[in-house]
C-alpha cells in the first residue's frame, strides 16, 4: 500500500499493529519496540517475534518513506532497537534469538533467524546517521558457513557418535536444506490449513538438496494422509528414517502455519541468492571481454527486488 500511495489501505494495518502487537510499556523499558508474534482476543501477549518485528518495521518504514509521518519514523526506530535486544552470541557466532517469552521473561537461545534482512537495517541506519544500527546491519551480514557450524547442533538433526546417523546429517548442513525440513516437518506434523499453504506455495526447484527434495516430492501428494500411510508409503528406507525421527521429535509449542513462511521465504531468498551470485559471475566475464551487461544487471535487480518483496 505505502508504495502505491494507497493511505486508507496503509493506514488500517499500521494502526492495528500499533495497537495490538507493538510492545510499547512505559513501566518496562526492555520491551519497548518489541513486536509480538501473534495477537489473541481477550489474552494478553505471550511472545516477541524478529521476523514479524523487521517486516512490521519495513512497512512503517515504506509509509514513512511516502508520507513523512514522525511517527512512523520514531516507531520504525524503536523496533529496530527492541529487535537488537534479541541478540545473542552462540559458539562465538553473533545471531538474532527467534523470540522473547513476556510471561517468563525469557529469551529462546535454541532457536534464531535466519533471515536478517541487513540490506533494510542498513537502509535505516544511513538515513538516519544510526551508528548503532549501522553495526546491527553489519552484524547481521552473517557468512552462511558461519550459520552451517551452528545447525547440526541445534535442535532436529543432532550429532551423533552412530556411523548411520552421521552419513545421514551429512545432507542438512546448510541453511536451504534447514529449511527445506521444515518444510518437511510442516507436511507431516502441520494442520491442514499450513500444509494447504506449502502445497499452494512452495516452489520444489528452489530445494538444493537432491535427497530433501525427491523426499518432498513424494510426501506432498501423502501428506493429507495419516501418519502411518504416510510411513508406508515412502519407498526408499532411509526417508522412511528421516520422516519417524522428525515425528518422534514433535514439539506442540511450533505454529505450523508460521514455520511454512518462514522456510519458504528463506527457500525463495536463498534460491535468489545463488541466482544472483551466478548472474554477478557471468557479468564479470562479459565485462572483462568488453560485452554489454545491462540485461543481466536487470536481471540481478529483478531478483532483489523479489526477495524483498
Amino acid at each position: 500500500f505505502a508504495r502505491e500511495k494507497n493511505y486508507e489501505g496503509y493506514n488500517l494495518p499500521r494502526d492495528l499493529s500499533i495497537k495490538k502487537l507493538i510492545v510499547n510499556e512505559r513501566d518496562d523499558p526492555f520491551t519497548q519496540g518489541f513486536v509480538a508474534w501473534r495477537f489473541m482476543p481477550g489474552k494478553k501477549l505471550d511472545a516477541s517475534g524478529t521476523t514479524e518485528a523487521l517486516r512490521i518495521a519495513k512497512g512503517l518504514w515504506l509509509g514513512y518513506l511516502a508520507w513523512q509521518n514522525p511517527e512512523d519514523r520514531n516507531l520504525v526506530l524503536k523496533i529496530l532497537e527492541g529487535y537488537k535486544r534479541h541478540e545473542y552470541v552462540d559458539q562465538g557466532i553473533w545471531l538474532i534469538r527467534n523470540y522473547f517469552n513476556l510471561e517468563t521473561r525469557t529469551f529462546a537461545n535454541n532457536t534464531f533467524l535466519v533471515d536478517y534482512d541487513p540490506d533494510f537495517v542498513n537502509e535505516v541506519a544511513v538515513a538516519e546517521k544510526n551508528t548503532s544500527l549501522k553495526k546491527l546491519a553489519e552484524k547481521s551480514n552473517v557468512e552462511e558457513d558461519q550459520i552451517k557450524k551452528m545447525i547440526p547442533q541445534k535442535k532436529g538433526f543432532k550429532r551423533s557418535n552412530d556411523q548411520e546417523s552421521q552419513q545421514d546429517e551429512q545432507f542438512f548442513d546448510t541453511i536451504n536444506d534447514k529449511a527445506a525440513l521444515g518444510v518437511i516437518k510442516v507436511a507431516l506434523l502441520g494442520g491442514l490449513e499450513a500444509k494447504e499453504w506449502v502445497s499452494d506455495n512452495l516452489i520444489v526447484d528452489r530445494i538444493t538438496n537432491s535427497k530433501l527434495k525427491n523426499l518432498l516430492t513424494a510426501i506432498l501428494p501423502l501428506m493429507k494422509m495419516s501418519s502411518s500411510d504416510l510411513v508406508s508409503g515412502i519407498e526408499d528406507e532411509s526417508d522412511r528414517k528421516i520422516i519417524t525421527k522428525i515425528m518422534i521429535e514433535e514439539d506442540p509449542s511450533i505454529d505450523f502455519m508460521q514455520m511454512a513462511m518462514d522456510c519458504i521465504s528463506t527457500l525463495k531468498k536463498d534460491f535468489a541468492m545463488g541466482e544472483i551470485q551466478r548472474f554477478r559471475m557471468k557479468i564479470r566475464e562479459l565485462e572483462a571481454n568488453g560485452k554489454d551487461t545491462s540485461e543481466l544487471m536487470n536481471e540481478v535487480l529483478q531478483l532483489q527486488k523479489d526477495m524483498n518483496a
